[in-house]
C-alpha cells in the first residue's frame, strides 16, 4: 500500500542556508566560478554556460553511453538514439543507464562539496545540517538552482525517509527532441539517469545513503523520488 505524501514548503527555515544562496543561484549548469564571494560585488568571477549547450552535451553523453553498449554487442553506432526500437532501447538502456548515473554521481559529489564549502554563519564558523529535512531543502533551494537557475517547484515527503522533488520544467529536457509516445518516454528516462546520479552523489557527500528514481509524466516535467536508507543515523 502506498504511503501518503505531504507537501513541504521548500523555503521554510531558509535562514540557515542563506549564506550559500547568493553564490549558488548565480551559477549556471556545469558552472565554473573564479571566486567564492556572495551574491553582491558584481560577481566578476562567475562563468556561465548556456542552457542549450548543456542540453546538447547531455544528449551527446546519452548517445555516447548507448553507442558504447552497441559497440560492446558488435553493432554499429547510431547518430540519433530516438531511432532505436523500443525493444533495443530497453536492452541498451540497462547498460547505458548505470553509466550515466555513475557520471552524474561524480558530478553531484563535487558540486555539493563546493556549494557547502563556504556555508557558515556571520562569524564564518561552518554550520552543520541539523537533519535530513534540512539537507533535502538545501538540495531543493541551493543545489538545484546551481544547476538550473531555479528552485525545485514542489517537495513532498511521507516523513519516513521518502522525499519527492518535482520540477515542472527540467530545462535540459526542453532542448531534446523526442517522439511523443511510449518510446519517447523511454528515451527521456535515459536522460534522467544523469540527474538521479547527481542527486544521489550530492546526498552521499552529505552523509545520506539513498536510492533516486525519476518519473516524467509529461515532458519536460519530472519528479525525483529520493528514498533515504540511513535516516536513523542522522540527528
Amino acid at each position: 500500500m502506498a504511503t501518503a505524501l505531504n507537501v513541504v514548503p521548500v523555503n521554510a527555515g531558509a535562514g540557515g542556508a542563506a549564506a550559500a544562496g547568493g553564490s549558488a543561484a548565480a551559477v549556471a549548469a556545469s558552472p565554473q566560478t573564479g571566486g567564492s564571494g556572495g551574491g553582491g560585488g558584481g560577481g566578476g568571477g562567475t562563468k556561465e554556460v548556456s542552457e542549450s549547450a548543456v542540453g546538447l552535451v547531455v544528449c551527446e553523453m546519452a548517445a555516447y553511453c548507448v553507442n558504447s553498449a552497441l559497440a560492446a554487442s558488435g553493432r554499429s553506432a547510431v547518430k540519433d538514439v530516438t531511432t532505436l526500437s523500443k525493444e533495443d532501447a530497453e536492452k541498451l538502456y540497462e547498460v547505458a543507464g548505470p553509466k550515466l548515473e555513475a557520471m552524474g554521481f561524480s558530478v553531484g559529489e563535487k558540486l555539493i562539496e563546493r556549494l557547502t564549502r563556504d556555508r557558515g554563519d556571520a562569524s564564518n564558523k561552518p554550520q552543520r545540517f541539523t537533519g535530513v529535512m534540512e539537507i533535502i531543502r538545501f538540495i531543493s533551494r541551493e543545489f538545484w538552482p546551481a544547476v538550473f537557475r531555479k528552485q525545485i517547484d514542489s517537495l513532498k515527503t511521507n516523513h519516513k525517509g521518502v522525499y519527492v522533488l518535482g520540477d515542472n520544467r527540467v530545462q535540459w529536457f526542453s532542448h531534446t527532441s523526442l517522439p511523443v509516445d511510449v518510446k519517447g518516454k523511454e528515451h527521456l528516462m535515459l536522460y534522467t539517469k544523469l540527474l538521479c546520479g547527481m542527486l544521489a552523489g550530492a546526498l552521499s557527500n552529505l552523509g545520506l545513503t539513498c536510492t533516486v528514481t525519476a518519473d516524467c509524466p509529461s515532458h519536460p516535467a519530472c519528479s525525483f523520488t529520493v528514498t533515504i536508507h540511513n535516516r536513523s543515523s542522522m540527528p
